[in-house]
């Protein structure tokens, strides 16, 4: 019989006293997949009775309790016996300090089961401000419909077949996400503008074919567009991920809910790795995972970087403080070297080259490519330096001054900047590696075998970095530099003299400036 008592959960605090809040039940199926079973408003000074589950030897059960917000939901797992009942006791701890108010924020649900966060519309005035701290968040509905459209694809509409592929990919779309998030919030759209984003995303196919909780019950795995269960472990690399990144920075990733687990959707996603966003899932692109399946370590390296960007939002970045541009420098340059933290490699081998072989890249323009400067950072400053800045982000809500602040007052940050490029790429210093500091890490060429009949040297070809705050051309063998900036910048030039190189200072060269 599946009607008789089947589970009984006490409930208590930290001290093993009764909890006598009110929470929610969530019972989900180890395995199967089955709609959650969801209890809300359960008196929790008294057991706590679920009938009706299946028992040995299918009977494995994941229990989420869910209490009030400032306490810290728990998960368990428990196996129903053949005859009677289990007893589970669930102790509630206090959320640790430091995470940041939750966002008012809805969600579109669309066909099959995918949801879009959307927060209150601004006010004129509230929107002015927004598009000038980030010029690039979309003002029409017809922009907003063509991120929409690079974000959710029709399923199966790409599929890598071949590692060197990998160049055609681009990196994360939080950025794109964020986007996407914040100009629906924009007063001058049509009052259906989210209608028609939910109704376009309907309309693509993407339906859910199989679900699964990691081994914490942290994350929800959820596979859309007929993917198969993969024959390796993507929960396991989330863990890692998480574990190392939430004890190296002392704070959770965060979550919109604290009730429920972070939702990981494995998708068609287009030519995006991966994204994530304060109120929504972490995305990871489907075509990416199946390509590099035989490598445990780019998945490990894909999942720190999603998960990082779910660190920077404990700290604040989106949720207590705006995006203001430039600020990828920080967030996707950061993430980047997260990949590396938990797994030893990185994704692109143009986050380790790029900013040397490059010479039209600007510092604040780099994005993924400032990777080896946090590396910098580290040797420079101690193993806690990338955790020190994301704390003075978290009282300033501004990652130029975050940076300066840990700097302090030995080097500007334009020079130490620099000095960072000249000891990384000319000098070619080793960093040391005490406890804390992870090594350089290897190259994606080292971790991916070519295919047969396939030239190593393509092998996860890097791909080229598109704008350039400097752009440097050669003139009668004289190096020309043409300066574009809305304000006064310090430039640095390397100069070669037959295979030796060296950088030079060039100081204080104002808008559309001209130096040789």
């Amino acid at each position: 019989m599946l009607n008789d008592l089947t589970l009984r959960i006490c409930v208590v605090d930290q001290n093993g006293a009764p909890y006598d809040l009110p929470v929610d039940i969530e019972v989900r199926h180890k395995d199967l997949v089955t709609a959650p079973g969801l209890k809300r408003g359960f008196d929790s000074g008294r057991l706590i009775e679920i009938p009706a589950l299946m028992r040995t030897p299918n009977g494995v059960y994941s229990v989420l309790v869910s209490p009030a917000q400032q306490w810290k939901p728990e998960q368990l797992f428990v196996t129903i016996p053949a005859s009677g009942f289990a007893t589970v006791t669930v102790k509630l701890r206090v959320l640790p300090p430091g995470v940041p108010p939750l966002l008012p924020t809805r969600n579109i649900v669309v066909a099959g089961g995918l949801q879009i966060p959307i927060q209150p519309r601004y006010t004129p005035a509230e929107w002015q401000e927004a598009i000038r701290r980030n010029p690039s968040v979309p003002r029409s509905l017809d922009r907003i419909m063509a991120l929409a459209r690079r974000l959710y694809p029709t399923p199966g509409a790409q599929t890598l077949a071949t590692t060197g592929a990998l160049r055609h990919l681009d990196e994360c779309g939080e950025t794109v996400f964020g986007n996407l998030v914040e100009a629906l919030r924009s007063p001058e759209l049509p009052a259906n503008a989210e209608g028609r984003v939910s109704e376009f995303i309907s309309k693509q196919g993407i339906t859910e074919t199989a679900n699964r909780l990691s081994r914490s019950g942290r994350f929800l795995i959820r596979w859309f567009d007929g993917i198969e269960m993969p024959n390796w472990t993507l929960d396991e690399h989330l863990e890692y991920a998480a574990d190392r990144l939430e004890s190296e920075f002392e704070v959770p990733l965060f979550r919109a809910d604290p009730g429920r687990p972070i939702e990981v959707h494995v998708r068609s996603m287009g030519r995006i790795r991966g994204q994530t966003s304060p109120g929504g899932a972490v995305d990871l692109s489907r075509s990416y995972l199946q390509t590099v399946a035989g490598s445990e370590a780019l998945v490990r390296a894909l999942c720190g970087h999603e998960l990082f960007h779910r660190i920077q939002y404990s700290f604040g970045f989106r949720t207590t403080h705006p995006a203001i541009a430039p600020f990828q420098w920080f967030t996707e340059g950061t993430a980047s070297w997260a990949e590396a933290f938990v797994s030893g490699t990185v994704l692109t081998d143009a986050k380790s080259l790029a900013f040397s072989r490059i010479p039209g890249i600007g510092f604040f323009d780099a994005s993924y490519f400032t990777m080896p400067f946090w590396y910098y950072l580290l040797f420079k400053k101690g193993p806690r330096a990338i955790r020190d800045v994301l704390l003075a982000y978290r009282a300033t809500g501004d990652p130029r001054a975050a940076l300066v602040s840990v700097l302090g007052a030995e080097l500007p940050l334009h020079e130490f900047v620099m000095r960072a490029h000249e000891d990384l790429f000319i000098n070619r210093i080793d960093l040391p590696n005490p406890s804390g500091i992870p090594k350089p890490p290897r190259t994606t060429s080292d971790l991916l075998q070519p295919e047969p009949g396939q030239p190593a040297s393509t092998v996860a070809a890097t791909s080229a970095y598109a704008p350039t705050s400097i752009r440097v051309f050669a003139v009668s063998g004289t190096a020309v530099a043409r300066i574009s900036s809305p304000e006064p910048i310090w430039v640095g030039i390397r100069e070669m003299e037959g295979d030796q190189s060296r950088i030079a200072l060039v100081r204080g060269f104002e808008e559309n400036g001209v130096f040789t």
